[in-house]
């Protein structure tokens, strides 16, 4: 059974799911078949990701291609960037080229709040890494979920 009608059967409520797309994979190698499920995907409300961005090897024409809904910059420029001017400017280069795609920009691998705040005064919407928790198992996360909830004002 094909990837789509699978995914329908699910009945996905639009906007509750998101697939990542590694950069590293295949992005340049997007065949007909993998950019109509992509196309299938974003038109049932699914969101696609591209995850590790700037550490594969993907062109921008694929990602523009692709036309993701949120960019991920790959831990390996977050993490030195905050003491390497060279890293630092990288990571710049990314967020911004997630603003000119007018996409969402993830910094991965917070693990301090320098790099909080870095990321935050670049631009990133969301931050991720151990700044905020560490891998747990779903009964603590779930034991956690309102707390987050109450704490972030929903």
């Amino acid at each position: 059974m094909e990837l789509l009608t699978k995914l329908r059967r699910l009945a996905i409520a639009p906007g509750t799911l998101r697939v990542e797309l590694v950069e590293s994979t295949f992005l340049d190698a997007a065949s007909d078949a993998m950019m109509w499920n992509i196309e299938g995907m974003k038109e049932m409300g699914i969101g696609i990701e591209i995850d590790d961005f700037g550490a594969g090897h993907a062109s921008i024409a694929s990602l523009m291609r692709i036309g993701p809904d949120r960019i991920k910059i790959d831990k390996g420029f977050v993490l030195p960037a905050v003491a390497d001017p060279r890293r630092r400017r990288m990571m710049e280069l990314l967020v911004e080229i997630g603003g000119v795609l007018e996409v969402g920009v993830t910094a991965e691998g917070v693990e301090t709040e320098a790099h909080a705040e870095m990321a935050r005064r670049m631009g990133c919407d969301v931050l991720q890494g151990f700044l905020h928790g560490r891998p747990m198992e779903a009964a603590e996360m779930a034991a956690r979920l309102p707390r987050a909830r109450l704490a972030a004002g929903a």
